[in-house]
């Protein structure tokens, strides 16, 4: 496969697995295209990053906000 084949036809890539490379020769020595390991979090985890991502944010009163949309 070619760089070229490549960017006519990405899909070609669908069949690399989590954790694997393939190398796509071209003139100035290659590109490395990676398929990342997806990682499962437990769900204490999952909450911990969420609080960890919304830590500045301020309160949102949602019942509030979904009844100015109903009016």
């Amino acid at each position: 496969m070619t760089k070229r084949e490549l960017s006519r036809n990405p899909a070609k890539l669908t069949a690399i697995k989590p954790g694997e490379s393939v190398l796509v020769p071209d003139a100035k020595g290659g590109l490395m295209v990676t398929r990342r390991k997806k990682t499962r979090l437990p769900a204490g985890q999952m909450f911990a990053e969420l609080e960890r991502l919304c830590a500045g944010c301020p309160p949102i009163d949602t019942l509030a906000f979904l009844q100015e949309g109903e009016e």
